[in-house]
């Protein structure tokens, strides 16, 4: 069952998979966004907005579209990135949210460029942030463990 608030800007579809799918109710609602990047894109700049674009395949239109529509709402509402290697700096970040509000960690395909290591030092951080609280592990992709939700 999906539900959809009429007034969201913007729309991803996803599917839950695997042995920890939540039992589903409304979906938490986003009190604040932090973002982790080794390498930040500069929305800003036409070149970094013309290489994300670069990216999306030709027969892609709607994931185009919804990139376009990303780079726009980022552009008027420009959430904290910090600058840095997300592995050392996800515990802090995710210490650092208010117990009253649910955690939600996305990250991309990109994982599967992580050594076993780092995959198992991303496992570690949100089992433990996980035994204090609620967390959802959304991945981009199906191959993280447990890939749907914790």
């Amino acid at each position: 069952m999906r539900s959809i608030s009429p007034d969201a800007p913007l729309v991803i579809d996803c599917e839950l998979r695997g042995d920890g799918i939540p039992h589903w109710g409304a979906a938490p609602l986003v009190a604040s966004r932090l973002g982790l990047e080794l390498n930040p894109v500069d929305l800003t700049n036409p070149d970094d907005r013309d290489w994300l674009r670069a990216l999306v395949w030709p027969d892609q239109v709607s994931r185009l579209h919804r990139l376009e529509r990303a780079m726009e709402l980022f552009i008027g509402e420009r959430p904290p990135i910090l600058h840095g290697d997300a592995l050392e700096l996800l515990a802090d970040a995710l210490a650092k949210v208010p117990e009253d509000e649910t955690v939600c960690v996305y990250h991309t395909i990109a994982v599967y460029q992580f050594s076993t290591a780092m995959k198992e030092a991303l496992e570690s951080i949100l089992t433990v942030a996980g035994l204090r609280r609620e967390v959802w592990r959304l991945p981009s992709n199906s191959t993280a463990p447990n890939a749907s939700c914790r």
